[in-house]
């Protein structure tokens, strides 16, 4: 799954993953235009995982807890985006199944 970092958010996130050891790998994007996307991320799940994406779900609950200026917005594959500021971790993993990427936004250092 791709995930897109938005202003400070690259560093606490990733640290994040790595803290839950959820694998993932930095994707190189490239483009005549400005961008205003920090890192690209590509977070990998094992497969054989009884709930694939609920470590990434952990995280992400985590990660919103621990700062108001934190968001994270779930794009699903038919394009609805979905706000995942007051979701559980339980409604996070329903919603990563049927997500085609998610931006992670940290306003404030």
């Amino acid at each position: 799954m791709r995930v897109i970092t938005f202003k400070d958010s690259q560093d606490s996130f990733m640290e994040a993953l790595q803290d839950e050891g959820v694998h993932f790998s930095r994707v190189m994007q490239f483009s005549t235009a400005p961008m205003a996307a920090g890192t690209a991320l590509e977070v990998l799940h094992t497969i054989g995982s009884a709930v694939p994406w609920a470590s990434l779900a952990i995280v992400a609950v985590k990660w919103i807890s621990v700062r108001h200026s934190r968001e994270i917005q779930i794009t699903t594959k038919d394009g609805k985006v979905v706000s995942g500021k007051n979701l559980t971790k339980e409604e996070f993993e329903k919603i990563l199944e049927r997500a085609d990427w998610i931006t992670v936004i940290d306003t404030k250092k």
